[in-house]
């Protein structure tokens, strides 16, 4: 048998890489996800310009894609991209001001009585 050396900083760049590409990118694109289709949905209420409701309505999608490539790699990075939605979502739960340029704030109440 052939041993050869292998330097220890090797062995963590690669388990660093390893983690990053598997369980911290699928949680970021599962929270950009959940935090992208709510921006495109209203730049399309707010009635913008349909250039950039086209833009920012493709955005969410997108990233939606791109995580589920992410996702179909191994069956561990499922998880951490439903964990990166589900904290996008309950973030999202608890704004209740968005605000876009130029200056025009949404809230809740101005929601509903659209």
């Amino acid at each position: 048998m052939i041993a050869v050396p292998i330097s220890g900083w090797a062995v963590a760049w690669f388990e660093l890489r390893r983690i990053l590409v598997f369980l911290v990118a699928p949680a970021l694109v599962g929270f950009a996800v959940a935090v992208l289709y709510p921006i495109g949905q209203r730049m399309a209420a707010q009635h913008r310009r349909f250039v950039l409701v086209t833009v920012c309505g493709a955005i969410g999608p997108a990233a939606m894609l791109f995580g589920w490539t992410l996702v179909v790699r191994t069956q561990w990075t499922a998880v951490p991209y439903g964990l990166g939605y589900g904290l996008g979502i309950a973030c999202l739960s608890r704004v209740h001001k968005l605000r876009f340029w130029p200056p025009g704030m949404i809230t809740r109440s101005q929601a509903a009585r659209r």
